[in-house]
């Protein structure tokens, strides 16, 4: 038992370590917020037979086999298309027709497996509980310090019977001794066995069940052999099952213990959205009441005013009317600096306000926010999908595998040994057999490979303002791209466009349509954003209220070219029609342009924007953007060091398309190209059987990016769904998302796809390996040369491989937190 004290002893001070010391292997600066349920809306006059996705929350769920029971019994229900199962998180998200089979239907068959289910998702704090594992911690922490304990005392009382005592001494010494194993088994162990029969009896096999009949065959045979030979000279094998309940309590404790810290920066996202759970509204002037109220920030909509204060954490996406200040957007950017934002700027929620009070008007509500689309798309991509390789399919007949295996084994030992010694000593060798393969397999290490690393690199993205929504399936996409796509405007270039020159006799009347026209797009495009700043900037306080009072109706985008709406300033009040865009757009909408004088753009380097109001030509503006100054190192960093075709793709006029194709040595496949165009262009790399990857800003990009391998959106500002039609397009059809324009974020994505891959195929031959190992060696196969396992060795030995397994994923946090394209660079 010497080895085992040892193993008890290293779990000990390993989950001290973890927990006490605070080593963090990726140390990034968080603001510390509670997202409501989000489950399916119905629409009860849609018609009944369609798809829906529902989300559940599940209870008891501990390791991958657990996974895939749930997906086993969920995917046999007829009507359901597609299940998702998320461990971390507890949660699972099912696609079914609604005519076939209910949520209650899905929740039964979860159930009949011995699993707990509810419909709709957790809020916030529960899902941070989930994370955190504290209940599960503080549980797993008594359960294995009584073990531990008590493990020591029986091997104490052991050695005492060895000397020479009275028999009824040590008689009394063995009773206490077996008393002392069954209490154990009955606390410290309680959890696995009644996890193990209340599942079994569901035809629900997990790891709980090879381990509950491990120690319940110890158990059983003690006793068995008590009655047989009586207390003194009886075979027993209390002390091989205490110190087996030990090693199993203490090794899914510091499991926990490195899950914990695996998902840490995930976790501070909900802890972020629960600061910003109230705020307070300003109320309308004139109003008889305070100045100001508090409200929930879930019931904010858009239009509704805010006080943000200073220190205070941003609730949902918006814009500043009043008051200049500094924000820190580290969280949802990556980007350490703090930024100063004045009046018409857009502030992302869960970013951090530093310095002064602003007043903002809201431009999504808080279910559609920068956030809230951050967590989303990082909570998918936790979830594992049906059953689609070798992988998942092992996973899903482990048990049972591991339990045929035990059989072989007892059968083979039983008939090899018949005959040759005491048919009492033959059971036992071969209970003893059965109790060291139960023990020594592990089907979390298989579970656990790919998922670990795959949070690895998800997290290592995040912290540099990347959010690869598809999770492992768009990290292997992006290491296996071969060519490469970009637009140009806010990708290659600066995107921060500038009004450089006005032509035109524009008012404050003007310009106060001319914002409420732009606010929504002004969120997520270029152009729109440096006209609203433009026009907001010069207007005073009682005119910002009119942009945001007023109402946009008839609102068209056509992508590339420009924008068309009817806005209202007063409800008594007529209607303005609104022409904004290139001069082909309006003329195309039959607005006479040719009598005003325009200045030529010989050089192609800016942009020009044309209004109109009422059909009537009103003037342009002249708007500047540059290249980005680390676009030509990443280009030559993707061409020399990658070794991907590079290419550009704009809308853009050819001199503008030439002049940053000629500066970044890249090749223009097409300028003053439609959406229609780019998705075509990419369509033909594609079918030449290239994998490439569409890289854009722009809302003219959504075609390409979903006719790329990979769709990369690059915003100042998270997607969100729901938001427009543009917008919400842009976000589905995207598979990664860069909340912050700065391309040496590229490179790095490449790099760390390229690692996790490669940590995430290890992990899995690394867990095959060590199973067949542990299990070969359970079953006798090197006992010719004198290595021989029994139940306490083996049940060290299964520990120890998902705690392996999670060691080389932390290793992964590690070097992933030292990926930079700038250090590359100077190397």
């Amino acid at each position: 038992m010497a080895c085992c004290v040892l193993s008890a002893y290293c779990i000990s001070h390993l989950i001290k370590a973890c927990e006490f010391l605070d080593i963090n292997l990726i140390t990034a600066k968080y603001n510390e917020f509670d997202d409501g349920p989000t489950e399916s809306r119905g629409d009860d006059t849609a018609e009944v037979d369609r798809l829906v996705c529902s989300r559940i929350t599940l209870d008891g769920l501990t390791c991958a086999a657990c996974v895939a029971s749930v997906e086993t019994a969920v995917s046999k229900l007829d009507g359901v298309e597609r299940v998702a199962i998320s461990l971390p998180l507890s949660r699972g998200t099912v696609v079914h027709r609604q005519a076939v089979v209910s949520v209650d239907d899905i929740i039964y068959a979860v159930e009949s497996r011995g699993y707990g289910a509810e419909a709709g998702e957790r809020t916030a704090q529960q899902n941070l509980e989930i994370l955190e594992h504290n209940a599960e911690i503080r549980s797993l922490r008594t359960a294995f310090s009584n073990a531990a304990v008590l493990s020591s005392i029986i091997s104490v009382l052991e050695a005492v019977v060895w000397f020479n005592f009275p028999l009824t001494v040590l008689q009394a010494l063995r009773l206490t001794v077996a008393g002392i194993a069954i209490w154990i088994q009955g606390t410290s162990a309680k959890a696995v066995h009644r996890n193990a029969w209340r599942r079994g009896l569901s035809s629900s096999l997990t790891m709980d069940t090879m381990v509950s009949l491990s120690l319940a065959l110890g158990t059983a045979l003690s006793v068995f052999n008590v009655a047989l030979f009586g207390l003194y000279t009886a075979k027993v094998y209390w002390s091989s099952i205490s110190f087996l309940t030990t090693v199993i309590v203490g090794g899914r404790l510091l499991d926990l213990v490195i899950r914990k810290r695996s998902t840490t920066t995930f976790a501070k996202l909900y802890q972020l959205q629960s600061q910003s759970m109230f705020v307070q509204v300003r109320r309308p002037r004139g109003s008889v009441v305070s100045d100001h109220r508090s409200v929930d920030a879930a019931t904010l909509v858009p239009r509704d005013e805010i006080v943000l204060g200073t220190g205070s954490v941003i609730p949902c996406d918006c814009y500043i009317v009043t008051g200049e200040t500094v924000v820190d957007q580290s969280t949802m950017t990556g980007e350490s600096p703090p930024a100063k934002k004045r009046p018409g700027d857009f502030l992302m929620s869960g970013t951090q306000n530093l310095s002064a009070e602003v007043v903002a008007v809201v431009a999504k509500p808080q279910e559609d926010s920068a956030l809230a689309n951050l967590i989303s798309s990082i909570s998918t991509a936790t979830e594992t999908s049906d059953f689609n390789n070798g992988t998942d399919l092992i996973i899903s007949r482990f048990v049972v595998i591991i339990l045929f295996l035990t059989a072989v084994g007892f059968v083979y030992t039983l008939r090899s040994r018949w005959g040759e010694v005491e048919i009492s000593l033959s059971i036992n060798m071969a209970c003893e057999r059965a109790m060291a393969i139960l023990a020594s397999a592990c089907p979390c290490a298989l579970g656990l490979a790919a998922p670990s690393a795959v949070m690895a690199g998800l997290d290592a993205a995040w912290l540099r303002g990347v959010i690869v929504k598809g999770g492992a399936e768009t990290l292997k996409s992006i290491a296996t791209l071969s060519h490469f796509v970009m637009d140009k405007t806010g990708t290659l270039t600066t995107g921060k466009l500038s009004v450089a020159e006005c032509e035109g006799p524009f008012d404050d009347f003007q310009r106060i349509l001319i914002c409420a026209a732009e606010r929504d797009d002004a969120q997520t495009h270029p152009v729109a954003q440096a006209v609203f700043q433009w026009a907001l900037t010069s207007l005073d306080e009682e005119q910002r209220r009119l942009v945001n009072a007023a109402e946009v109706r008839k609102y068209l985008v056509n992508h590339g070219n420009g924008i068309s709406c009817d806005v209202q300033l007063h409800p008594d009040d007529g209607s303005y029609a609104f022409h904004a865009g290139s001069e082909r757009f309006l003329l195309e909408a039959g607005i006479e342009i040719s009598n005003h004088p325009k200045k030529s753009n010989d050089a192609g380097n800016e942009t020009l924007v044309h209004f109109a109001f009422n059909t009537k030509y009103s003037g342009s503006l002249h708007l500047r953007d540059t290249v980005r100054p680390e676009a030509a190192a990443v280009i030559a960093h993707l061409k020399s060091k990658l070794s991907l075709d590079i290419a550009m793709l704009t809308g853009d006029v050819e001199t503008e398309a030439r002049r940053v194709s000629k500066v970044l040595g890249i090749t223009a496949l097409f300028s003053h190209s439609l959406p229609s165009q780019k998705r075509s262009l990419i369509e033909h790399i594609r079918d030449r059987g290239h994998y490439v990857a569409m890289m854009g800003d722009g809302l003219n990009d959504s075609p390409a990016l979903a006719a790329a391998n990979v769709g990369i959106c690059v915003s100042t500002g998270v997607p969100r769904p729901g938001s427009s039609v543009s917008e919400a397009t842009n976000s589905q059809v995207s598979d990664v998302i860069f909340t912050s324009p700065d391309l040496l974020r590229l490179p790095e994505l490449l790099t760390i796809s390229h690692k996790t891959m490669q940590q995430s195929n290890w992990n899995m031959q690394w867990a095959i390996a060590y199973n067949v190992v542990a299990v070969s060696l359970a079953m006798g196969v090197a006992e010719p040369i004198g290595i021989s396992v029994d139940a306490a060795r083996a049940g060290t030995m299964m520990a120890f491989s998902s705690i392996s397994v999670l060691a080389w994923s932390v290793w992964l946090r590690y070097d992933l937190s030292r990926v930079s394209f700038k250090s590359d660079q100077k190397g």
